[in-house]
């Protein structure tokens, strides 16, 4: 089994000893898909196919890692959706800080009433009972 990777604009391979070349004999050959996707990542590069070829040409086959469109558009709705909520977040962190001030002001004016109210003493009235009906 042998693995390459082929631009797909162009047709070129990731060449072993220049970026690229048009002859698959002159190409670089990973040891595996992932090892070859992982220099991709590495290398920046994400406009290629990796291209397994065996012994076989029945059994080839080429995996398109960074073409699928909807894989695209989840990674535009994830980063669309991770924008938004650290625009939440940050709304979400001024409007509790508010929160904390209009409480700590709460607190602050009910003890001031406490205060005021403990200036005038407490007399409690008799209260007259009435009669009651016979």
């Amino acid at each position: 089994m042998s693995v390459f990777l082929q631009q797909t604009g162009t047709g070129f391979f990731v060449g072993e000893t220049s970026a690229l070349v048009l002859d698959e004999k002159e190409a670089r050959v990973f040891g595996s898909a992932l090892v070859a996707l992982d220099f991709c990542h590495q290398a920046g590069i994400n406009d290629v196919e990796i291209v397994v070829k065996f012994s076989e040409p029945r059994f080839d086959f080429r995996l398109h890692p960074f073409r699928q469109p909807e894989m695209q558009e989840r990674v535009r709705q994830f980063a669309s959706h991770a924008e938004r909520l650290a625009c939440l977040h940050e709304e979400i962190q001024k409007r509790a800080a508010r929160a904390r001030e209009t409480f700590a002001e709460i607190e602050s004016l009910d003890a001031e009433a406490k205060e005021r109210r403990k200036k005038y003493p407490f007399k409690p009235r008799r209260i007259q009972r009435r009669a009651a009906p016979d």
